[in-house]
């Protein structure tokens, strides 16, 4: 993820996060890191890696649109379908092919 998507990525979040707690203890709790490699994350220092994003992604509920900052006609919707019985893309999957339709770099 680029330095300056990724610090967005974590204003974003911040704004998600309620003024009583910590961002950098939520994001150390949830990935499972340290405080210092949270905050490291944080200002761009270490790339995030796309386990970490579907781990923040899931729980602040960032759509990956919202974060690559796609730009379609296509509606966002939330939720479960009743009965639904399709299984899901798995994110590295859906990663590869949003880049490979932006001609993004995937190192």
């Amino acid at each position: 993820m680029q330095s300056s998507l990724q610090k967005l990525f974590f204003q974003h979040i911040k704004s998600l996060v309620p003024p009583h707690m910590s961002l950098v203890d939520e994001v150390a709790d949830l990935l499972g890191i340290s405080n210092d490699s949270a905050y490291r994350r944080i200002r761009s220092e270490k790339p995030i890696d796309l386990e970490e994003i579907q781990k923040l992604c899931g729980h602040f509920k960032i759509s990956m649109d919202q974060l690559l900052n796609l730009q379609s006609d296509a509606f966002i919707f939330l939720g479960n379908l009743k009965g639904n019985t399709m299984k899901p893309v798995p994110l590295r999957i859906r990663m590869m092919l949003i880049c490979f339709t932006l001609k993004l770099k995937i190192l």
